[in-house]
């Protein structure tokens, strides 16, 4: 009966025992598992986040190969501007020129050309002409046109030879004329980023200075009032200085007078 009767506590303590344990082991699972849910979610993040940067990156390189090539575009639109420009002002100046030329060869000619003057020249032309004309006046008429025409294709000739050869000429100048003309655009164009930088710089400059002064002005500030509070602390000490020596010297004085006070009473006495 005593073995019977003390068995059911031993096996109320083992079930309660086993019982902490199943919900200790539950209680560690659930952590776990909520560790690895948070551990999921994290990672899940962390690669979400990854991605987003890796999408971020592969843009920012994109826009920096847009970026580079819109300034090389700007570059050479700049130059090609600046060159059609010089170009356009050389041809402006050559079509003025030409312009200024033709103008005074047609006032020339038409100041030559009178009414007058063509009746002087067809009356010397009927002077020179024989009054019988037979046939050796038309052979010699001949002869002079057929050297005429002699003088006049050779004349031809070499006009086409300086023709060509002013062509050639030109065409150098020409190509001479566009180097010049991009090499002084390249350098216009070097001079206006250069003055831009300057620029930037004189504002970065400025502003630094700027600050720089501020912050010079606010430890002055600071100085100056560090300075007041002294004196004024200096004058307060001196002045509770007097006072304690005037406080001194009244004690005394009344030692004095009391130790007086004391011998006249002793010789009384």
């Amino acid at each position: 009966l005593l073995k019977f009767s003390s068995t059911p506590p031993l096996f109320h303590a083992n079930n309660e025992s086993s019982n902490n344990n199943i919900n200790s082991d539950g209680n560690t699972d659930n952590s776990r598992n909520n560790h690895n849910n948070n551990n999921d979610a994290l990672e899940e993040q962390i690669n979400k986040r990854d991605q987003h940067i890796m999408k971020l990156e592969h843009n920012l390189q994109k826009l920096q190969s847009q970026h580079t090539q819109l300034t090389k575009d700007t570059a050479t639109i700049r130059r090609q501007q600046l060159e059609s420009t010089h170009r356009h002002a050389v041809a402006i100046r050559l079509w003025r020129r030409t312009n200024d030329g033709l103008a005074s060869r047609v006032s020339c000619f038409e100041t030559e050309t009178t009414p007058a003057a063509a009746k002087e020249i067809a009356a010397l032309i009927r002077d020179a002409a024989p009054g019988n004309k037979d046939s050796s006046y038309l052979m010699m008429l001949q002869d002079q046109l057929a050297k005429a025409t002699i003088k006049l294709d050779h004349l031809a000739s070499q006009t086409e030879i300086v023709l060509q050869k002013g062509e050639e000429v030109v065409e150098s100048l020409r190509e001479e004329m566009n180097e010049v003309i991009r090499e002084r655009c390249r350098m216009e164009i070097e001079l206006m980023d250069q003055e831009e930088m300057l620029e930037e710089e004189m504002k970065r400059l400025v502003l630094r200075t700027e600050r720089r002064l501020k912050r010079v002005m606010g430890e002055i500030d600071f100085l100056e009032k560090n300075a007041v509070e002294a004196l004024k602390n200096q004058e307060e000490e001196e002045e509770e200085d007097g006072n304690s020596v005037d406080n001194d010297d009244d004690n005394e004085e009344d030692n004095n007078s009391k130790k007086e006070s004391e011998g006249e009473d002793d010789t009384e006495k």
